[in-house]
């Protein structure tokens, strides 16, 4: 995961920031699919195939700088597209190869994701969009 601030006069990007998209002690193969910031801009989501999760940062205010704070695993394979819904409070994914769709529902308070027990059967989803 890369952090960037852009230049307008150059039409430029200047990379500030990458991190390891999985805790440390975690290690392992694992590419990023899909990220999500959600109004009001204070954390990040991201899937991870592979590792086979959804992983968490929170985003200072004061620099927009991201740190991880976790990782939401399932026993879901190939989470690919994450969307949110208009309210903010929850993330929907597709998980490619368990032919699902899962919500969480967001606590905006500390960015953690809750997993809510409802998915809907959807034979390799790899886009969610909400209406």
């Amino acid at each position: 995961m890369a952090a960037f601030r852009s230049d307008s006069v150059e039409a430029s990007l200047l990379e500030i920031q990458t991190l390891s998209r999985l805790l440390d002690a975690l290690g392992g193969a694992s590419t990023c699919e899909e990220v999500q910031i959600p109004h009001p801009r204070k954390f990040l989501y991201g899937s991870q195939r592979g590792h086979d999760s959804i992983v968490t940062y929170a985003i200072y205010q004061a620099d927009g700088l991201p740190t991880c704070m976790g990782h939401q695993s399932r026993q879901d394979k190939t989470p690919r597209h994450l969307s949110i819904s208009p309210s903010g409070e929850f993330l929907l994914a597709a998980i490619q190869d368990t032919d699902n769709v899962v919500t969480f529902r967001l606590d905006p308070a500390s960015g953690d994701l809750v997993a809510t027990g409802h998915s809907a059967h959807v034979p390799t989803p790899v886009c969610v969009k909400l209406m």
